[in-house]
């Protein structure tokens, strides 16, 4: 059996399903969210299980105890509770149920069911005809074979509680210890990885006890949501209130003055409601049904004309800290198709079946005394947008603009000066615009807006660094680099050291760069395919063909120049992109940016000197060291330095491109502000999505009209492209310069050409090929090694540099040791310390300062190094 149910609105007219309770009607609207309710085997019996042990190892399913009533009239016979062993293995050429030899200890119902993906099955507490339990265990299937491994009980016994799994310590939350005993506010975690597992205590829910809540663990933050309050009736016992609870609560763990955080109240109570919550892609949280207490006198009275529980689907969204209801289940009643409380959920993953992604609903109650024995299999659907005709020419003619672009200026190249320097000519504002591009990306683009969205400007601080920088890279290196007439910031290093530091910098720049092309290729093109549905290897050869097409063609100077559009449409995409958000927000710009000061997303510094978390200190030491690393040893940005007329032109393109970078962080972290409060107005909008980074793209394509998102899409691609073309060129520079002229010199200028030319074709076929390379292979962890072993030494070249600057008599033994040393260092900090990746370039600058000085001053050898005069 097979229900589809479409929870969202028509592209335009009215809502396509009645049972689309909350979706917008309105026309131009796009589809929100998606969900297909499956199912897979009955249980085998033809009855259903309530509060069964429900779980998943490796690809079997197990489902153990439970409780039920006989057959007709339910109201007057006694519950019947169970002890039997069920599995269902998914990837089984003939999957079946069976029942196992085995049995439990004694039955077992309504505890904690959760999967952990070694452990198997975790059972914890419960209850069975007479009493509560304590005792926990889990259940694996092992070689075929069941395995069941004790784990210690709970403190106190426990059923009717909420559990949940944050990595590998599992969280109990509520619940009630005794039958007809009051509603517990305990928090009980046991960490399964320790030596000596024992249970020990949380800080208790804040607002009192509740039995059956819904628990759920999302990006790594433990939940509690609903629950039924009990209060004592007179005669011994406790029974249940209504209204329910519709509270919902977040623990943080880490926090000891105040670890609970009140979240939005949800629409309506859920209490019971399959547990834990659903999460649909990364950010938003699905509770199925529920009871909302409405007919909780016909429940107390015995009453048989129960309608059944709620069937609506609530969604939370965490960053926003909005609820919407997205449509309902697809129940049957006739044909007892309806959704069921007091089941666990089970996430199908890693079984290789077309299951995966999916959750299993195990069995449960649709009525008071009333079982489905129906397993329902629930699959969020992540929608995907496509771009209209209109967007697609927007994106075409820009890419024939940038062709054409290589084309006209290929007709100035007469050899590698103007290939590589673009003849000393290019004015010294586009330079700067140049430098400011060079160093965004589409990663960029997408990464800033996300985090802002995501939490507060912390980082905008960060941003700011690069006007401490510009100037001390503009009047410090820029002599330097300007008056040796160099043409890679490498050759710097031979002049000031020796050749070997100079071939072993300009090597470790070439090795990044090539991970670097395939990165900020692939990353926006998986983006733009998750929201688009195009395919991202098609994304990848349309960036980097167009990147090598007008790069070979034109040189640095297409480069410069296509660089200085590619700014153009970032900076008037996101610009557009934020008016349409200002202008979608309730308040605009004043409710906007009330909302996000009350909720803390405008703060700007976390006020202490920790250096484990984004402290103020370590993004001060990040804003420095990180922006003096491109600006001191990065080819990519000094080869704009000597594309213009002389050293004050250099200095102006610096301090021009520094000053651009402020109000475009503005604009950037602004759009993140900007987005969090146009979802927050408009929550129903609001799509999944499968990472942080993709929530501009989103929005971009379901909310900007037809053509312009094709511009700003093309934004993105320029984003991309605006880092590809600068890699490629500087590569080629770097290789012609530094090595091919090294080990054949003598060759004319018209063979170094052909040569660069060649170098940029290969560099940009062998970027695109890696990225092409990982979308085959879908394991980044390759590609992660890379860029640490080459960032060990990142920050000691930039130091090195700093070194021949800043002292005289340094030479070349104290510049491989300051290299060395930085590395070392780096790595001895991130391997044996928590203190932040932010932190690691002024490590490894600072380091290589200190022991470069030292070893200068032990050895004596070196001739002090004298700049030459500006007009030399």
């Amino acid at each position: 059996m097979v229900i589809a149910m479409i929870v969202a609105a028509a592209t335009c007219g009215p809502s396509v399903m009645a049972d689309s309770t909350d979706a917008s009607s309105e026309p131009g609207i796009a589809a929100v969210l998606d969900f297909t309710f499956d199912a897979v085997d009955s249980l085998p019996d033809g009855e259903g299980l309530a509060g069964a042990i429900a779980g998943r190892s490796g690809s079997v399913l197990i489902i153990a105890g439970g409780a039920n009533f006989p057959d007709s009239p339910r109201w007057e016979t006694e519950k019947v509770w169970y002890e039997s062993i069920q599995t269902l293995d998914l990837a089984a050429d003939d999957p079946g149920w069976k029942t196992l030899a085995e049995s439990l200890d004694g039955p077992v119902a309504y505890g904690v069911s959760l999967t952990h993906p070694r452990h198997g099955v975790l059972s914890i507490g419960g209850a069975n005809s007479t009493s509560h339990l304590a005792s926990c265990f889990s259940l694996s299937i092992n070689d075929g074979e069941l395995v069941r491994t004790e784990l210690p009980d709970l403190p106190v016994p426990l059923a009717y509680a909420a559990g949940t799994l944050d990595g590998d310590t599992v969280v109990i939350m509520g619940g009630q210890s005794t039958p007809g005993g009051a509603a517990s506010d305990a928090v009980f975690l046991l960490d399964l990885d320790a030596d000596e597992s024992a249970w020990r205590r949380g800080p208790p829910i804040p607002s009192g006890g509740r039995i059956l809540p819904v628990a759920a663990t999302h990006r790594g933050e433990v939940m509690l949501f609903s629950g039924v309050a009990l209060e004592p009736d007179g005669d011994g016992g406790h029974r249940r209130v209504s209204p329910y609870l519709v509270e919902a609560w977040k623990l943080d763990r880490s926090s000891d003055s105040e670890p609970w955080i009140q979240l939005a109240d949800l629409p309506r109570p859920t209490a019971a409601a399959p547990s834990p919550a659903i999460e649909v892609g990364f950010d938003l949280i699905a509770i199925v049904g529920g009871d909302d207490g409405a007919n909780l006198e016909k429940i107390n009275q015995l009453k048989d004309d129960h309608p059944g529980f709620p069937e609506d689907v609530l969604v939370y969204h965490s960053i926003t800290d909005r609820w919407t209801t997205r449509g309902a289940f697809p129940g049957h009643r006739e044909a007892g198709v309806q959704v069921p409380v007091t089941a666990a959920t089970i996430l199908i993953a890693g079984t290789g079946t077309a299951l995966d992604g999916s959750t299993l609903i195990a069995s449960g109650e649709i009525r008071p005394r009333t079982r489905t024995p129906i397993l329902t299999l629930v699959t969020p659907i992540i929608p995907v947008q496509s771009l209209a005709m209109l967007d697609w020419i927007a994106i075409a003619l820009y890419g024939v603009v940038l062709i054409g672009m290589g084309i006209y200026f290929s007709r100035r190249e007469n050899g590698t000066e103007d290939y590589f320097l673009a003849g000393r000519r290019i004015p010294w504002w586009a330079a700067g615009i140049s430098i400011f591009a060079t160093s965004l990306s589409a990663i960029t683009f997408m990464s800033i807006p996300a985090k802002s969205w995501d939490t507060d400007w912390i980082y905008f601080l960060q941003n700011l660094g690069i006007l401490v920088v510009a100037p001390f890279a503009a009047f410090l290196l820029v002599p330097y680099f300007r008056r040796l007439n160099v043409v890679t910031a490498y050759q710097y290093l031979e002049y000031r050291f020796h050749w070997t530091l100079r071939l072993a910098a300009s090597a470790l720049y070439m090795l990044f760069q090539v991970g670097r092309i395939a990165i900020v290729t692939l990353l926006p093109a998986l983006a733009l395919t998750a929201i688009t549905g195009l395919d991202v290897s098609l994304c990848i050869l349309i960036m980097g063909g167009i990147c090598i097409a007008y790069t070979v063609l034109g040189g640095i100077e297409a480069v410069i120049w296509s660089d200085v559009l590619q700014a153009v449409i970032l900076l008037g995409g996101a610009v557009w992109a934020l008016v349409i958000l200002v202008g979608g927000t309730d308040g605009g710009i004043s409710g906007l940016v009330a909302d996000a000061a009350a909720s803390g997303k405008i703060q700007f510094a976390d006020p202490s000197w920790d250096l484990t978390r984004s402290s103020l200190l370590v993004i001060i030491l990040g804003a420095i060291f990180s922006n003096l690393i491109p600006y001191a040893s990065d080819q990519s940005v000094v080869q704009r330095y000597l594309t213009v007329r002389d050293e004050r032109e250099a200095k102006r393109a610096i301090i021009g491109g520094a000053i651009l970078a402020v109000p475009a962080s503005i604009i950037f972290f602004g759009l993140g502000t900007a987005l969090w409060g146009f979802y927050r107005s408009n929550p129903e909008l609001l799509q999944p999505t499968e990472k942080l980074d993709q929530i501009l793209p989103m929005f971009v394509v379901a909310q900007l009209p037809v053509g312009v998102s094709g511009l700003v899409v093309a934004a993105l691609f320029a984003a991309a492209m605006s880092s590809l073309d600068s890699a490629m060129n500087s590569v080629a520079t770097a290789f012609t310069t530094d090595w091919y002229q090294r080990f054949f010199p003598g060759r004319d200028d018209q063979k170094l050409l052909r040569v660069a030319r060649i170098a940029t074709i290969s560099i940009g076929v062998v970027g695109t090929g890696a990225a092409l390379l990982m979308v085959r292979v879908n394991d980044p962890s390759l590609l992660d090694v890379w860029f640490k072993v080459l960032g060990l030494f990142g920050s000691g070249v930039a130091g090195v540099f700093l070194l021949g600057a800043l002292s005289k008599r340094t030479g070349a033994i104290a510049g491989w040791a300051g290299l060395v040393s930085g590395a070392v260092c780096v790595w001895t900090v991130g391997y044996f310390t928590d203190i932040s990746g932010l932190a690691y370039a002024a490590v490894g600058v600072l380091s290589c300062l200190v022991v470069g000085m030292l070893v200068g001053l032990i050895d004596r050898r070196a001739t002090p190094f004298e700049l030459p005069p500006r007009n030399s």
